[in-house]
């Protein structure tokens, strides 16, 4: 069985880290958002281009992939509809079971202390108290962009996963995996 999982999600909400562990149990390429975001920035393209260029590569390496008939996790905030059709239609094309999980962590400050805590890329955020760049627009501060993005997350119409991902990694990637329809992998 092929899956497209879409994650979704504010920035230190844990997609990357649970989109990983879910990539070694599915044996599926996951696509991350920040990594082809951060690759488009250092190439001189400016900031209110760079997120939609990240899309389209994704958009069409995930295509590819699963036309090559391997699962593909999309590793993304999931903030725009036409992601959800674009992954509906392609997990229909390519005969994949489609997923999405919104990773949630309500407490801020252990938000805050996970995007302190990372290994930053040049298009993500540093820590809530940030100025942050957005769309091409003057800054803002990133705990504001953060609240208004966790508000308007894209969901796909029917079932999605909400995960509090406050609990630990190896529980997150069971009810994962229970979400996706299977069991995880032990060892």
């Amino acid at each position: 069985m092929k899956y497209l999982i879409q994650m979704s999600g504010v920035p230190g909400s844990g997609k990357s880290t649970l989109a990983r562990a879910l990539g070694q149990e599915l044996r599926a390429i996951v696509l991350d958002h920040d990594v082809t975001k951060s690759a488009i920035l250092s190439s001189g393209v400016s900031a209110s281009e760079a997120g939609a260029a990240s899309y389209q590569v994704i958009k069409d390496l995930t295509a590819s992939i699963l036309q090559q008939g391997v699962s593909v996790i999309i590793d993304s905030p999931c903030l725009y509809a036409d992601l959800v059709t674009f992954g509906l239609t392609q997990a229909s094309k390519a005969s994949a079971s489609y997923r999405q999980i919104e990773c949630q962590l309500v407490d801020h400050k252990a938000l805050d202390a996970r995007l302190r805590s990372r290994a930053t890329m040049p298009s993500q955020i540093k820590h809530l108290d940030q100025m942050f760049s957005h769309a091409g627009n003057s800054s803002v501060l990133a705990r504001d962009l953060i609240l208004e993005w966790a508000a308007n997350m894209q969901h796909p119409p029917g079932d999605w996963l909400a995960l509090d991902t406050s609990a630990p990694l190896s529980e997150c990637v069971t009810q994962a995996m229970a979400f996706i329809g299977l069991q995880k992998v032990d060892g």
